[in-house]
């Protein structure tokens, strides 16, 4: 059975953000193929991304989001939420910046997993605070 989901609505891009964010999207699914079955290896990676980088503004956060999810229908979707955060912090990166990757395990039956991005300690563009449902046990 098929659950609806209301996808956001559609943002107008310039031709460089829609190149930048289609090359983080590509990249983000470059990086979970290439680290399918060695996650420790995506999150070395992920922690060399962040030398010599200052960290994201929530104003950039928000900016990567609404370009990331407007040029990628899974990234858009609830069902995307690692390609989508991935993507986010390699948008971020490719302008010097990074923004917070978290991974959370629900905590309440049934168990699950969810990847979200932070910026100034707070999530950004997530439609609850994933803090209610989950508790973070990686955070880079």
């Amino acid at each position: 059975m098929s659950i609806p989901i209301a996808l956001p609505p559609p943002v107008r891009l310039g031709v460089a953000d829609r190149w930048r964010a289609r090359a983080a999207v590509l990249a983000a699914r470059g990086l979970l193929t290439a680290t399918r079955r060695r996650p420790a290896l995506r999150h070395s990676l992920l922690r060399l991304l962040r030398h010599h980088t200052r960290p994201a503004g929530v104003d950039e956060v928000r900016r990567a989001h609404r370009a990331i999810t407007a040029v990628s229908l899974h990234c858009a979707s609830g069902h995307g939420c690692l390609p989508r955060s991935l993507a986010i912090v390699l948008w971020c990166r490719s302008g010097g910046l990074h923004a917070t990757w978290v991974l959370g395990t629900s905590v309440d039956p049934p168990a699950a997993l969810h990847a979200w991005v932070e910026a100034a300690g707070a999530p950004v563009a997530e439609p609850v605070d994933p803090h209610l449902l989950y508790q973070p046990i990686l955070t880079i």
